[in-house]
């Protein structure tokens, strides 16, 4: 009996030296909500600064060679916009984007012009930073052109308050933009306006599509020696 009891003993200590030792590692920590990643960056776009959303979405745009990314995403021109986006909601759930668990897609809406405007954003786990990251950008396209016809256009500078945009070589199309709406005064002489009192024009830039200002003349801008 007393040889048993030394037997059931040590199987005891040694069950409860397991048991402590799996009490004692420690689990792995849990993802962060990935929709705050999403909330930090459009609260910041609601609140005109350019500086920090820029800083969480620059690989999205970098890839566009028609596309001019540093001209129009600045602090001096989200907020000298006529109106920026308010109203904003994100989406609690966060979709699987694909098999792959460490990307997601996050749905949002925000107020813009009057419209409720709805579209999403893939974010993926960043293991270096611990924490999530945007991989794609909501800023949209914006492209200014000249035309006298609907087949003799051309690619034209313009100005917004905080920014002027001049017509690279070889022309960009487009610029990047920040959802909201701009006040667009197109870099050619009044003279060749169709319409004299048209010469500035607004522009909702919209993450969904392109957006274009078209500036009706009389004939194309010659373009300077």
């Amino acid at each position: 009996m007393q040889l048993f009891s030394k037997k059931k003993a040590l199987a005891l200590v040694a069950t409860g030296s397991v048991f402590m030792g799996l009490s004692g590692c420690s689990a792995p920590s849990a993802q962060p909500d990935p929709t705050a990643v999403v909330r930090t960056y459009l609260d910041a776009i609601a609140e005109g600064d350019a500086a920090t959303a820029t800083s969480m979405d620059p690989a999205s745009v970098a890839s566009d060679a028609d596309a001019d990314a540093e001209a129009l995403r600045t602090d001096a021109v989200l907020q000298g916009a006529v109106e920026r986006i308010t109203d904003v909601e994100v989406d609690a759930d966060a979709r699987t984007d694909g098999s792959n668990d460490d990307a997601r897609r996050v749905t949002f809406t925000y107020e813009l012009a009057g419209q409720r405007v709805s579209s999403s954003l893939a974010v993926r786990w960043d293991q270096e930073k611990g924490d999530w990251s945007l991989t794609e950008s909501v800023a949209g396209r914006l492209f200014v052109q000249a035309s006298a016809s609907a087949i003799d256009a051309e690619v034209i500078g313009y100005s917004v308050p905080g920014a002027t945009v001049t017509v690279s070589d070889p022309p960009r199309l487009f610029q990047w933009a920040y959802p909201a709406v701009y006040e667009v005064t197109p870099d050619v002489d009044a003279n060749l306006l169709s319409d004299p009192d048209a010469g500035t024009q607004t522009a909702t830039v919209s993450p969904t599509e392109d957006t274009k200002v078209d500036v009706a003349v009389t004939s194309l801008p010659t373009p300077a020696s």
